[in-house]
């Protein structure tokens, strides 16, 4: 067993050997054990004995960089500790990996402008990696003697950068040889890139053992994989494209001004699956659409809207996935609602599969939307101090709809309260931005720390710097974080040590219904589950307890978590939580001797 620590944490053999049993009869499990308890760990330990004696490629896959990096380095201190050579490759999108200065850096024109300048044989880094250009090329062969047995994807690129290579076709060409591969959802949810992956590796999926990190998010992300949208400021923009390009045999300036006018035409709701029907089922539309996208990118180096609308046309026309159409907000949507499409193959012919995360409750309903047959299900205790965590819910507030505006001052002056009295790093989450500035203008100027809030669509260096900058000024009386759940302040980053000493969590973050969740509730109903709790409470509480989890890292961590809506202790809702949660009804001396110890 390879397992680079000395020692292991509390639950962690009983991990292993549960993780042991899954692989040797070829069943997928489902682990919620907290963060902290070193799943990472348990699973290469026990995945990795097996892929070795049974020749299999293991394939970590998990959507966060931080994972990655990891994963890499957790194998680079195996192959330290036994004095092994065990390879890993990093891979990432294609259009990450380039090293081309006029082609990296851009967004879904990427691949098509990659195409064309491959087929013209214009990419030297392609021609080099692939041992295709005019001089013999030795680079690549170079680049295999210096190559470590694990790198990260950045890495790797900064390596290829230096030696003129692809990036991505040298991961491609180590994947071969290689025992472990993390990767994105995307290179196996996807056919079209698994298939292509699969192909150049030459493997099947039953030479495949699967670890998905963070494994309660594949119901929504594999929900977007088959999902699309078209909006009526894209249509727009496609009919002023078209304007420039050529004319052939098929002219599409009806087509689009008929496609206008029925998007207009048609109000908020739910579409008939016949609407565009007489539109989108012209195979000379979708010719012609191609073509002038074509011409689009040709002389100005970008996709046009024209390929928007032609990738919306294959969306609709794909009739295998159950999924709801419906208009708002002058974006009409295709919204994929059974995760299982993707993932009941992957599930049925690989040799094993992980599924890991510290929110899997219920898991029964994960096996049931993911489509897994005969789930190997097991829950795990903190292997930390009970001592190190205290949580407490208020039951004079809350952010229910009809109750807010009595309670918003209130929370404001709790919050207030709390992050002025208490020394140290406070992250304070809230269930919308709505709620997040109405709180801040009442309290920013009568607060003593310095508040770091989270905007609207940040970019993940603006995300980095904030989070960094939060971190830093946890000297002193320390600062306050302003986040909305659900994100990546409240899902993607740990605040180890004292970087986080308090969460305050105001009020549950119930998104607002809307024709989805309408469509996802009658789905589940239609296949005897309880569509509201698949579909809306079940997800909310996963985001609660991902966010309350931020605190506790390792064995010496301490932490406060203040959950600000009497709905916390309701007993339909407290249930849900996992099974190491105390939920207490707050009590001013017990939460003050728990701050005066830590």
């Amino acid at each position: 067993m390879f397992f680079r620590h000395e020692k292991m944490r509390p639950n962690q053999d009983t991990l292993i050997e549960d993780m042991n049993f899954v692989l040797k009869n070829k069943l997928t499990g489902l682990f919620e054990a907290p963060t902290g308890l070193g799943k990472t760990d348990a699973a290469l330990a026990s995945v990795l004995d097996f892929c070795i004696e049974n020749k299999k490629k293991l394939f970590f896959v998990t959507t966060k960089n931080t994972q990655h990096k990891i994963v890499i380095e957790a194998i680079i201190d195996i192959n330290k500790k036994y004095n092994i050579d065990m390879r890993v490759v990093d891979l990432v999108a294609k259009s990450n990996f380039c090293i081309d200065p006029f082609l990296s850096g851009l967004g879904s024109e990427f691949y098509d402008l990659c195409e064309k300048k491959i087929k013209k044989q214009a990419c030297f880094p392609h021609l080099n990696a692939t041992g295709k250009s005019t001089q013999k090329n030795k680079s690549i062969d170079l680049f295999l003697k210096e190559y470590k047995s694990a790198m990260h994807s950045s890495e790797l690129r900064e390596m290829c950068l230096d030696f003129d290579l692809c990036p991505y076709v040298v991961s491609l060409l180590l994947a071969k040889s290689a025992q472990v591969i993390v990767c994105d959802a995307n290179h196996i949810f996807v056919n079209k890139i698994r298939s292509a992956l699969f192909g150049i590796i030459g493997i099947s999926l039953d030479d495949c053992v699967f670890v998905f990190d963070e494994a309660h998010n594949l119901p929504h992300r594999l929900r977007s994989i088959l999902s699309d949208s078209l909006s009526l400021k894209q249509i727009n923009f496609a009919r002023k494209e078209y304007e420039k390009c050529p004319k052939e045999e098929f002219d599409l300036t009806d087509f689009l001004e008929t496609l206008e006018y029925l998007f207009v035409k048609q109000k908020d709701g739910f579409l008939s699956d016949d609407y565009f029907d007489k539109l989108f089922y012209d195979e000379q539309v979708l010719t012609a659409l191609l073509s002038a996208d074509g011409f689009i990118l040709e002389n100005e180096k970008k996709n046009s809207n024209l390929h928007r609308i032609a990738n919306f046309i294959l969306s609709w026309q794909t009739d295998k996935q159950v999924k709801t159409k419906f208009k708002t907000k002058d974006t009409i949507y295709i919204k994929g609602l059974d995760p299982s499409f993707l993932s009941r193959l992957i599930f049925q012919q690989s040799s094993g599969n992980i599924l890991m995360s510290a929110t899997f409750s219920p898991m029964q309903m994960y096996s049931d939307i993911l489509g897994i047959p005969n789930p190997y299900i097991r829950q795990y205790g903190s292997p930390f101090p009970k001592e190190n965590k205290l949580t407490m819910y208020f039951d004079n507030v809350t952010t229910k709809y009809e109750e807010r505006a009595e309670s918003l001052p209130l929370i404001a002056d709790l919050i207030k309260e709390k992050i002025n009295k208490v020394s140290g790093n406070i992250a304070v989450f809230f269930p919308s931005y709505d709620v997040l500035e109405s709180i801040y203008l009442r309290m920013s100027e009568n607060t003593i720390k310095k508040i770091f809030v989270q905007g609207k669509n940040m970019t993940a260096n603006e995300t980095k710097r904030l989070i960094d900058n939060f971190k830093k000024n946890k000297v002193g009386f320390g600062s306050v974080l302003f986040a909305v759940v659900g994100g990546s302040f409240s899902e993607g980053v740990d605040y180890p040590g004292d970087d986080l000493i308090g969460i305050i969590m105001v009020g549950f973050p119930f998104p607002e219904p809307d024709y989805e969740i309408e469509a996802l509730i009658k789905f589940y109903d239609s296949q005897d589950k309880v569509g509201w709790n698949y579909a809306y409470l079940y997800p909310t509480v996963a985001k609660v307890v991902q966010a309350c989890g931020r605190g506790i890292r390792s064995e010496t961590d301490k932490a406060f978590v203040l959950l600000l809506d009497k709905r916390f202790g309701w007993t339909k809702y407290k249930s849900l939580f996992p099974t190491d949660y105390n939920l207490l009804k707050y009590d001013n001396k017990k939460f003050s001797e728990f701050v005066s110890k830590m």
